[in-house]
């Protein structure tokens, strides 16, 4: 009967149950937060042969003494250093945790220890991606206003995105090919040089693998078709996948080569692309749902859908619709050919 705190690491797949840890995790680029709990430990992952992080370490150990003696619970507060907190600055590290601090104390300055539900749901997209990508770029298309040259260029970059994470071959520069099959067992890659060389597609592989890998939220053993090459090709291309995967705030490892020549690498599991994003109900219901993402204003919106529109948002577009930042109300009805948002007089 005891309540504890735990945390959902990996959504269902292949109707296998969700997967959950003991205790709170809050997870960055380069650190997990460690609530009730104490110390600084690096990951394993972290190679043998990483700069020295000391300073940096001294630095994260102060921020927390400073947290937990501030802090009216006294909670303490421990880290583990990812891979990537390497090659980050102490300060730069500094400012990640105290982001991911503040995080959680926002939502447990007055705990109810009786309370069971969710405590701490990462925030919105946007949120989780600054997070995640603290040095990435972001369009913030509530700061684009009624600019339809800047929204049009945003659709464009946003639909080329979500059709790349769900097509099954994507050119390589340089006339090469790759090509993803994903199994119950493992998400298989194939490269092929196609019109190409061999020096070409070792060079665009690394890049379009673990950005296909981001992209899709792929999960699991990878398992990726190299073409025979010189064992020095192969050393660089595996140097440079590596390169490309430190990038990648789940760590993705490199787990080696079988005899057969396969490249085997294996990532973390997190929450699946939405396996159903084609089809005429789910492109007119992203069309109305991305219009009322980008107007803050609408508190209340309002969507006109067919049965078969929203049978599909109750199901494979349920994780587009939990990605606003608002509730959205429904009117079904069969006379609907067209998904559309229901203007009212005070908008």
């Amino acid at each position: 009967g005891e309540l504890q705190t735990i945390t959902v690491i990996a959504a269902p797949r292949h109707d296998k149950a969700w997967q959950a840890v003991s205790g709170a995790r809050i997870i960055s680029a380069n650190l997990i937060l460690l609530p009730d709990q104490h110390g600084i430990t690096r990951s394993r992952a972290m190679p043998a042969d990483a700069p020295d992080i000391t300073h940096s370490e001294t630095l994260l150990q102060q921020l927390l003494t400073e947290v937990t003696d501030n802090a009216s619970q006294g909670q303490p507060m421990a880290l583990i250093l990812r891979r990537g907190a390497a090659g980050q600055s102490g300060e730069a590290l500094v400012g990640e945790c105290r982001a991911l601090m503040n995080d959680w104390l926002n939502i447990t300055t007055d705990p109810d220890p009786d309370w069971q539900g969710m405590i701490y749901d990462g925030g919105g997209i946007g949120a989780q991606a600054r997070r995640l990508a603290p040095s990435a770029d972001f369009i913030d298309t509530a700061d684009m206003g009624n600019d339809g040259a800047l929204l049009e260029d945003f659709d464009t970059q946003f639909d080329a995105a979500i059709e790349s994470a769900r097509a099954s071959s994507a050119p390589l520069a340089g006339g090469g090919v790759m090509w993803v099959t994903p199994t119950r067992a493992l998400t298989a890659i194939d490269l092929d040089s196609g019109a190409g060389s061999l020096h070409a597609l070792f060079d665009a592989a690394p890049v379009a693998i673990a950005r296909r890998l981001r992209l899709a939220q792929i999960g699991g053993l990878v398992a990726i078709d190299v073409p025979r090459a010189q064992p020095a090709v192969m050393r660089r291309f595996t140097s440079a996948l590596a390169a490309e995967f430190a990038k990648d705030p789940r760590a993705p490892d490199i787990l080696g080569r079988t005899r057969g020549g396969i490249l085997e690498c294996r990532l973390p599991y997190g929450q699946p692309f939405p396996p159903d994003l084609a089809g005429p109900e789910a492109d007119m219901v992203l069309t109305v749902l991305l219009q009322i993402a980008r107007r803050p204003m609408l508190a209340t919106p309002t969507i006109a859908l067919s049965p078969a529109m929203a049978q599909w948002l109750d199901h494979a577009g349920g994780a587009a619709l939990r990605a606003l930042d608002r509730p959205v109300a429904r009117v079904v009805s069969s006379d609907v050919t067209i998904a559309s948002l229901i203007e009212t007089a005070h908008d």
